[in-house]
């Protein structure tokens, strides 16, 4: 075999990948030079030898074109994912913040009591007690009308929904919330 085409078909390579083997892993290649460049050759026996020797860890052709389609046949959907999962983003984002503006024109609401999550009925006094500071700290905001705790203190065990709630008391938006005391730790979620 005499040039690098004929090597590389020989190992079912291509040309670049026989060039590094013979410079990374000692691929029995020979030159002859001549005046202005030198000509390439190798034998078959001691390319078999070589392969033979220790040079098997080398991916088979097969399996290395079998690679490089895995990663071709991953990149599109990959691909396509993404940008659907960007769109939605992009829509979840519009939607919210168009939600997010609608809640700017609240101007009243009510706090409903925050329930007692801890297994101790002892405990409703740091519920009550939360949800009095959050309604006072809400009172605090100019813009904002706040019902009083006194007046949704009815709602404590309500079956009813929050929009019949807020309907009954004429506000914008509720807040409600659970309170979770554990050891030293207390959770709030409103």
């Amino acid at each position: 075999m005499d040039s690098w085409k004929e090597i590389a078909a020989y190992l079912k390579r291509d040309a670049r990948t026989v060039r590094r083997w013979e410079e990374q892993q000692g691929l029995p290649v020979h030159r002859h030079q001549h005046k202005s460049r030198a000509a390439i050759f190798a034998y078959k026996s001691e390319l078999d030898a070589w392969w033979d020797n220790g040079c098997k860890h080398l991916e088979a052709p097969q399996q290395a074109l079998a690679a490089r389609n895995r990663r071709r046949r991953f990149f599109w959907p990959a691909a396509a994912t993404a940008i659907v999962l960007v769109l939605g983003a992009g829509i979840y984002a519009r939607k919210w913040l168009r939600d997010r503006s609608a809640l700017t024109h609240v101007q009243s609401i009510a706090v409903l009591p925050l329930a007692n999550l801890s297994q101790d009925t002892g405990q409703d006094y740091l519920a009550d007690g939360l949800t009095e500071a959050l309604t006072t700290d809400l009172g605090k905001l100019s813009v904002l009308r706040v019902i009083s705790r006194t007046s949704t203190a009815q709602y404590k065990s309500t079956k009813k929904s929050i929009p019949e709630i807020a309907r009954e008391l004429k506000v914008d938006a509720i807040v409600e919330g659970a309170v979770l005391r554990s050891g030293n730790r207390v959770r709030i979620t409103a």
